[in-house]
């Protein structure tokens, strides 16, 4: 099995079986001028870590959920009105 995820222009390869993988990527290169930035550690925000021995695949979003604490941080100082308040 072999899965394309394709966003723009950032295409990222992933499946099972090395040399399908291969194949599909070779398709690709036929067809298009491409980089291989080899294995992924982020996409769209997203961190990707796979440990190949235990067979574990890792995905968070731990630098977005960052920024957006960043961002709404300033909000949390001052008193807010509501209903229940």
């Amino acid at each position: 099995m072999v899965m394309v995820g394709v966003y723009v222009d950032d295409i990222l390869i992933a499946g099972n079986n090395r040399s399908l993988i291969n194949e599909v990527k070779g398709y690709i290169e036929y067809h298009f001028k491409i980089k291989d930035l080899g294995p992924v550690k982020t996409m769209l925000g997203i961190n990707i870590s796979h440990n190949v021995l235990d067979g574990l695949l890792t995905i968070d979003q731990s630098t977005m959920i960052k920024i957006i604490v960043e961002v709404i941080q300033p909000y949390n100082d001052a008193p807010i009105n509501s209903p229940l308040g």
